[in-house]
């Protein structure tokens, strides 16, 4: 549901702003992003009864708690989980003629959830893409994950992918043998972003 939610805000933001989509930069496609989805969370009451609060921005530490200030896109603090701990979506363009290209979106991305520094509470987290050239969202993914992503439908039958991940730290304070962090299942968002003059 939080996935097609993303999706129908998209559609709408597409709709109504179709040059700030194509040309904006990151920061400014989020924060569009964002408004739409609190406005979804205000008009729908089912999705409202899985998530509380989008927020953006917000301040987390890493896994040790040794790292401060990480500022995932947007946490979706769920109903039914603890506060502290939202499910995280990261957000990355994808277009190489700015040089931002699959291999950005795993380092500052895909790599933020594996080493302990966004989600480490949790199983699940989300990847946005702005698709703003001709990326193929399998093709690139498996180039940058070095195996082919599993294909993930949801509610509005529109495909995308999802990836699991090997997470290398341990959690401080904790025997590995009885609670480690496991593997992440990211959930690969891409949306066409296609850049002003594009056929």
């Amino acid at each position: 549901m939080i996935v097609d939610a993303i999706c129908e805000a998209w559609d709408k933001m597409s709709a109504d702003f179709p040059e700030p989509t194509a040309e904006e930069d990151e920061s400014r496609v989020n924060g569009a992003l964002h408004n739409h989805l609190l406005l979804a969370l205000q008009e729908q009451t089912l999705l409202s009864s899985l998530v509380r609060n989008v927020t953006r921005g917000s301040e987390q530490y890493s896994y040790d708690g040794t790292k401060h200030e990480f500022r995932p896109d947007l946490n979706f603090h769920l109903t039914a989980r603890d506060i502290r701990f939202p499910l995280v979506g990261e957000c990355k363009i994808i277009d190489a003629s700015t040089h931002r290209t699959i291999a950005r979106y795993k380092r500052d991305g895909i790599d933020r959830f594996t080493s302990g520094n966004y989600g480490w509470a949790c199983v699940e987290a989300l990847m946005v893409a702005y698709v703003r050239d001709a990326s193929d969202a399998e093709t690139s993914l498996a180039a940058a994950t070095g195996s082919a992503p599993e294909r993930w439908v949801g509610v509005r039958s529109t495909a995308h992918y999802r990836s699991v991940h090997a997470r290398g730290f341990q959690y401080v304070g904790r025997d590995p043998r009885e609670e480690c962090p496991g593997d992440i299942g990211i959930i690969h968002i891409w949306l066409p972003a296609p850049a002003a003059g594009s056929p």
